[in-house]
């Protein structure tokens, strides 16, 4: 890069996490680009990446995988191709014998794709570099996966993107939770208490700033097929993907 390096910080949630410089450089990867062996190491030149000096609550190692000129996919020419990222379970992330695997490009969707379902990937004009989807209703599922209730139709809004910008559903992997906007979130959260064949805890509910918290007759969680009884829910999303 040009001397001096120019600085970066990283911000997430309204907060700077990681603060450093930009610098260039060729990364060199084990993979395979157009039949050459897996094995062979590929040189990607130009690379950019961040040197960070300094960081609050992460890791100092931090890759992004948005659609982003600088994210990683984009930067090894994958982002048109694909990407597939395991996330693990919190109760794995200290466990050595349980791997994350991370697959880019032709090897990210299998030659076969009988079973996998698609949905179509919306482009927001607000922000481009992140990833929505449609979501066309919510249904709650009885055993076997059987339709408990009708699906509940999704505002117009949630199944596409306007001109503006508006609409869709944002695909966040640092975000753990679903969120709806109401009335829809309401009208679900009714459903769902209904369909649930437990009394709800109501003081869990307000140590936990959670809607609906029930209590399930399990000695130890988690609980077994028999012992759980909550009906699953269903997204449906575009393209009759579920």
């Amino acid at each position: 890069c040009p001397r001096p390096c120019p600085p970066f910080s990283y911000t997430y949630g309204g907060g700077a996490l990681v603060l450093g410089y930009l610098a260039r450089d060729s990364i060199t990867l084990h993979g395979s680009i157009h039949g050459i062996d897996p094995l062979s190491p590929v040189e990607f030149p130009g690379f950019s990446f961040g040197c960070v000096g300094s960081s609050i609550r992460e890791p100092i190692g931090i890759a992004g995988f948005g659609k982003g000129t600088l994210s990683l996919p984009s930067q090894l020419g994958f982002l048109g191709k694909g990407f597939s990222h395991c996330f693990l379970g919190f109760r794995f992330a200290r466990n050595p014998n349980v791997t994350s695997p991370l697959v880019m490009g032709d090897l990210a969707l299998p030659a076969a794709t009988d079973g996998f379902l698609f949905t179509p990937m919306l482009r927001s004009v607000t922000y481009p570099n992140f990833y929505y989807i449609g979501l066309e209703g919510v249904s709650l599922l009885g055993d076997g996966g059987s339709a408990a209730a009708a699906m509940a139709a999704a505002p117009p809004s949630l199944s596409g993107v306007d001109p503006e910008g508006n609409g869709g559903v944002l695909v966040d992997t640092g975000t753990t939770y679903t969120h709806l906007p109401d009335p829809f979130y309401a009208s679900l959260l009714s459903s769902l208490g209904a369909a649930a064949p437990y009394e709800r805890s109501r003081d869990l509910e307000a140590r936990t700033g959670f809607d609906r918290c029930f209590r399930v007759p399990c000695a130890r969680a988690p609980c077994t097929a028999e012992e759980d009884r909550l009906p699953a829910i269903a997204l449906h999303l575009g393209g009759g993907a579920r």
